[in-house]
């Protein structure tokens, strides 16, 4: 019984390695994103403001 349980968990803990990998892949590539757009042209002007 001690072989079915490691082999269950070694299998549980793999599946979730490979759907953290595709999830962080997909992120790279742009396929979503994990982390909302920021806004750049705030603080473009600002800086625009700041070197003139």
């Amino acid at each position: 019984m001690g072989t079915w349980h490691t082999l269950r968990m070694a299998f549980i803990l793999g599946s979730l390695f490979t759907v953290l990998l595709i999830i962080v892949y997909w992120d790279d590539i742009g396929g979503f994103n994990l982390y909302p757009p920021r806004e750049r042209t705030t603080h473009h002007l600002r800086m625009s403001y700041t070197f003139r």
